[in-house]
C-alpha cells in the first residue's frame, strides 16, 4: 500500500508542479520573508516597503508551524518547491502507515490493508502533496498523538510527555488541536470501560490488583492534564511573541475572529467569505477583535438560527472534496487544460462520497455487532466527531474534514471487507459444489 501511495503521489507531482495559490501562496510569502530576515510578515515586498520608509506589519494571522518548516527548507535548499513536495510525500506515507497500524489494532490486519488502499488512492490526499498546506502535516500530528496515547504498556509519564510534544507541534500547525487533551481523556476512559466489559462478558473474576474505580477515572485526567500543560508550555514562547509584537497574547494565531465571522454573520452559507470592507485597513489584532465581536453578537441575537446553521454546516463539511483541485488549478490548467478542472473535481467528490457513505454504513454495522456505545465512544468516532463539531461551530470547507479522513477510511473498510468476504465465500461454495460428484 505504501509503494502504491508513493507511485501515485510521485506521478501526480511530476505531472502537476507546485504553483502556490491562496493560503499556499501566503505560506510561501511568509516563509520567504522569514528566510530573508524580514520577520513573520505577509507583506509581499517588505524590503521595498522598508526602503520607502513604510511600516511593515508583522503577522500572526496564520499559524506559524507550516511556514516555519517551509522556511527551514528554503534556508537549506533555496527557494525551490521540490523539497516541500518531497516532505509532503513522506508525511503522507507516514500518515498512511500510522493509520494502518491503528486500524490493525482496532479491527484486523485485513481492514488495515483496505484502509491503506483507500488512502493510497484517495484523490484529495494525492493532490495535496503539491500544495504548501497544513492538512497532511496536521493529520500526521493527530495520528501520532493517538498512536502514542494508546500505548497502554508504556509508563504514563512517557505517553504524556510524547503526547504533549506532539500536541504542541500540532497546535503550531493548527490551533484546533489545543482541546485534544479532553478527547484523549475520553479515549482512555473508553479503553478501561471496554476492558472491564470484556472481562465481565467472559465471566472472569475481577483482578485482585486492579486499581479502584476512582483511580481509573482520575489517572487519565492527570496524564492528559500533564500533556496539556506541556503543550501550552511549548507553545508559550510564540504566545509571548504575539503579546509583544501583536499587542495581544494570541495562543497561536489571530484568524479565530475571521473564521468565526465567516460561519456566523447575516447571509452566511457557513463557508469561506470575503471579510467586510471596513476591515481592510485594520491591523490584525483590531480586525480579529472586531470580527469576533460581530460574530458573537449575531450568535447571541439569534441562538436558534445558530443551532440550525451549525447542523447545516455539519452536513456541508462532508458534502464533497474539491479543494485539492482548486489549490492546484493554475498547474492543472497549464498542463492538462481548463477542461480538466471539472472532471477532477467530480472524481474527488465521487470518491469522497463513496468512502463517506461506506464509513457511515460501517458505523451502523459495528453498532449492530458491538453495541451503540462501543462505537460511539471509539477513538476513531471521537476524533472524527471532535473535528467535525469544532468546524461546524465556526467555518466549514471541505479542507476542514481532512484530519478526519483516516478515521473515515477505518470505518469504510467494514462494509467493504464484509462484501468482499461474502463474495469470496460464495465463489468458494460454488467451486466446491461444482467439484463435488453427484450422489448415486
Amino acid at each position: 500500500m505504501l509503494l502504491l501511495a508513493l507511485v501515485l503521489r510521485v506521478a501526480w507531482a511530476v505531472v502537476i508542479p507546485m504553483d502556490p495559490l491562496s493560503d499556499s501562496q501566503a505560506y510561501d510569502i511568509l516563509a520567504q520573508n522569514v528566510v530573508a530576515g524580514h520577520g513573520y510578515t505577509l507583506n509581499p515586498d517588505p524590503a521595498g516597503a522598508h526602503a520607502a520608509g513604510e511600516y511593515v506589519e508583522l503577522s500572526s494571522y496564520w499559524a506559524v508551524g507550516t511556514p516555519a518548516v517551509v522556511a527551514l527548507l528554503y534556508a537549506i535548499f533555496g527557494h525551490t518547491y521540490l523539497p516541500v513536495v518531497i516532505l509532503n510525500i513522506l508525511i503522507a506515507l507516514a500518515g498512511i502507515a500510522v493509520t494502518m497500524r491503528l486500524v490493525s489494532e482496532w479491527l484486523t490486519p485485513q481492514h488495515a490493508t483496505a484502509a491503506g488502499l483507500a488512502l493510497a488512492c484517495w484523490p484529495g490526499q494525492i493532490g495535496f502533496v503539491t500544495a504548501i498546506a497544513s492538512e497532511l502535516w496536521f493529520t500526521l500530528g493527530v495520528l501520532l498523538t493517538l498512536l502514542v496515547w494508546t500505548r497502554s504498556s508504556w509508563a504514563w509519564w512517557r505517553r504524556s510527555v510524547l503526547s504533549g510534544v506532539l500536541l504542541a507541534a500540532s497546535c503550531y500547525i493548527r490551533p484546533v488541536a489545543m482541546l485534544l487533551p479532553i478527547v484523549l481523556v475520553m479515549v482512555s476512559w473508553f479503553d478501561s470501560w471496554v476492558t472491564l466489559r470484556a472481562r465481565a462478558a467472559s465471566g472472569a473474576p475481577p483482578e485482585e490488583d486492579s486499581p479502584p474505580w476512582w483511580r481509573t477515572v482520575a489517572s487519565p485526567v492527570i496524564a492528559a492534564g500533564f500533556a496539556g500543560v506541556l503543550m501550552v508550555g511549548l507553545v508559550l514562547p510564540w504566545t509571548m511573541r504575539n503579546a509583544e509584537v501583536m499587542g495581544a497574547p494570541a495562543f497561536v494565531s489571530m484568524n479565530g475572529g475571521a473564521n468565526l465571522w465567516m460561519g456566523n454573520h447575516p447571509g452566511t452559507n457557513g463557508q469561506y467569505a470575503l471579510l467586510p470592507p471596513e476591515t481592510d485597513d485594520m491591523f490584525e489584532l483590531e480586525r480579529d477583535v472586531y470580527l469576533k465581536t460581530l460574530a458573537k453578537d449575531y450568535i447571541r441575537d439569534e441562538p436558534v438560527a445558530f443551532v440550525t446553521r451549525t447542523l447545516k454546516k455539519l452536513v456541508t463539511l462532508h458534502a464533497g472534496e474539491v479543494i485539492f483541485v482548486y489549490w492546484n488549478q493554475p498547474s492543472i490548467e497549464r498542463v492538462l487544460g481548463p477542461e480538466a478542472v471539472a472532471p477532477l473535481k467530480a472524481v474527488g467528490s465521487v470518491y469522497w462520497l463513496i468512502v463517506l457513505g461506506s464509513a457511515l454504513l460501517g458505523v451502523v454495522i459495528l453498532m449492530r455487532q458491538s453495541g451503540f456505545w462501543v462505537v460511539w465512544l471509539h477513538p476513531a468516532w471521537l476524533f472524527w466527531g471532535y473535528f467535525a463539531s469544532v468546524h461546524a461551530v465556526i467555518v466549514v470547507q471541505d479542507r476542514y474534514h481532512y484530519p478526519s479522513v483516516p478515521f473515515i477510511a477505518a470505518f469504510a473498510t467494514v462494509p467493504v471487507l464484509a462484501l468482499y468476504r461474502g463474495l469470496a465465500s460464495r465463489r468458494s461454495n460454488a467451486t466446491i459444489g461444482a467439484d463435488t460428484p453427484e450422489s448415486a
